[in-house]
């Protein structure tokens, strides 16, 4: 990790060392690094464009070699989708809507770029709040040698091919349709594969594929392993939470006191009015009368885990509804590692009663025994049996209660206090394994989700391959040699 921060550092410095020389030469502050059609590449594209993987070269993620590459290709990528911007004359078919588009977004742009500025705090009219950030930030640009007029020139310049583009890939998306009929072929085909590709040896693939489903990034699987389900919670937060400093045998844990009128906890403490919450709760809980509905109205008026919370549209409390509100999290046996530790044990409570236990290491499958990866402790090893028999051991110190569904059946919920706070745990929904089912109606959100992907899927496939056709019409003259010139300076390749 040090290695690889010292080799960010270097690189930072490299880029403004480098920067620093170009903008001191009498000739060319910023320098043409090759054309693509009328477009033109300079050097600060490259550098922009480099700013983009400091993380993953410090990370160790991306070797500079390949990050190089990266760059180059997408240079010229954009030199060509722009350049086919210019040949169907996109900029003369800006509509006023268009250019007011591009003014709120500048407008953001810079709103954004002036936000972290503190004033003084005698200054209390908005308007003279803003013009005191954006006087900083003028200063801040003529300081660094550059100018407010040059910097809203480049923003503007940014913003209006970015819109541009978008029109370039909206009139190839147009060209691309797909009927129901070949949607549910798709299905079909694809549901063998899915099959095999989500089956329970590759449940950290489904929780994946799921989950994005579940965030509307993706398309729903179409098959799902048994044992899957959907668990909700309240949870309600520590106020404080330990403090753990140094690390292995010499950490140490340091406990808050508790506050007049709180709670203390396991791993933090609970002020007055958080213990109101969980008390609260308990008491509805107790009466045995709750319902599932009631239940998540306490989750949006008490919880304090935003991704379950619903929305809220006016006051001060305004929020967006959580990713999860409607579902809750995907839950699996298998999956447990992937929450916090308690919670998964907790919501393998509900869902299968009080006797269930984790699987102890000796009744997993031979298959997993004997696999060849399994040389980590996980797998196999007397560790691995020790570490199980450890977590058997722990005491939750689960609590159950009561609810009832919309049929008036009963639903276990389960008290459990984690590492965040008091959690209060219940599933939401059974998957049902297999091939999934749906309607073939726009109303219907697993088949508008299948229709959507699919055709975005086309959509992608036939703009890249247009990419393809139009790099290959397009005359590119790419100054190599001294783009790696540049690459080297800045200790990217060698």
């Amino acid at each position: 990790m040090r290695k690889h921060l010292f080799k960010l550092v270097a690189i930072v410095i490299a880029v403004l060392m480098l920067s620093s020389a170009i903008a001191c030469s009498a000739v060319n502050n910023n320098p043409l690094i090759g054309k693509v059609g009328d477009v033109k590449i300079y050097y600060s594209m490259y550098s922009s464009n480099l700013s983009n993987y400091y993380y993953a070269l410090q990370q160790g993620q991306m070797d500079g070699k390949t990050v190089h590459a990266l760059i180059k290709n997408q240079l010229i990528n954009y030199g060509v989708t722009l350049n086919r911007v210019h040949e169907l004359g996109l900029e003369d078919k800006l509509t006023d809507e268009d250019r007011a588009e591009i003014q709120e977004k500048i407008q953001e742009s810079l709103d954004s770029a002036i936000s972290g500025y503190k004033v003084d705090e005698s200054i209390t009219d908005e308007d003279a709040i803003y013009e005191a950030k954006l006087e900083q930030f003028k200063a801040a640009l003529k300081k660094n040698g550059s100018s407010f007029k040059k910097y809203m020139d480049d923003l503007e310049k940014d913003v209006t091919e970015g819109h541009l583009l978008d029109m370039l890939r909206k009139i190839e998306d147009d060209t691309i349709t797909l009927s129901d009929d070949d949607a549910y072929k798709y299905f079909e085909d694809q549901y063998e594969k899915d099959k095999e590709a989500y089956d329970i040896e590759h449940i950290d693939e489904f929780y994946t594929a799921y989950n994005k489903y579940l965030t509307d990034s993706g398309i729903i699987p179409f098959s799902i392993p048994d044992g899957v389900f959907l668990v909700n919670h309240l949870l309600v937060k520590y106020t404080t939470q330990d403090e753990t400093s140094g690390s292995g045998s010499s950490a140490k844990t340091e406990h808050p006191k508790v506050p007049d009128g709180g709670l203390d906890g396991e791993y933090g403490v609970f002020d007055k009015d958080a213990k109101e919450k969980i008390d609260e709760v308990i008491t509805a809980l107790d009466s045995g009368t709750l319902t599932v509905e009631e239940f998540q109205k306490l989750i949006d008026e008490l919880g304090e885990d935003e991704g379950v919370q619903s929305e809220i549209t006016e006051g001060e409390d305004k929020r967006d509804a959580g990713l999860y509100h409607d579902t809750g999290y995907v839950m699996h046996e298998e999956l447990i590692s992937k929450y916090t530790d308690g919670f998964g044990y907790a919501a393998m409570k509900a869902h299968d009663g009080k006797d269930w236990e984790p699987k102890k290491e000796e009744d997993k499958d031979d298959k997993d025994k004997d696999s060849d990866k399994s040389t980590d402790d996980k797998d196999t090893g007397k560790d691995s049996d020790k570490d199980s028999e450890e977590e058997e051991a722990k005491d939750y110190k689960l609590v159950y209660y009561t609810i009832k569904d919309a049929d008036g059946q009963d639903k276990t919920v389960v008290k459990v206090e984690t590492n965040y706070g008091v959690h209060f745990v219940f599933v939401n929904e059974d998957l049902a394994s297999g091939k999934i089912t749906f309607e073939r109606s726009d109303d219907d959100k697993i088949w508008s989700n299948i229709k959507e992907y699919r055709l975005k899927e086309l959509q992608d496939n036939h703009y890249n391959d247009a990419v393809k056709e139009w790099t290959a019409d397009t005359k590119i003259n790419m100054r190599d040699k001294y783009i790696d010139q540049i690459g080297v300076a800045l200790g990217i390749i060698s």
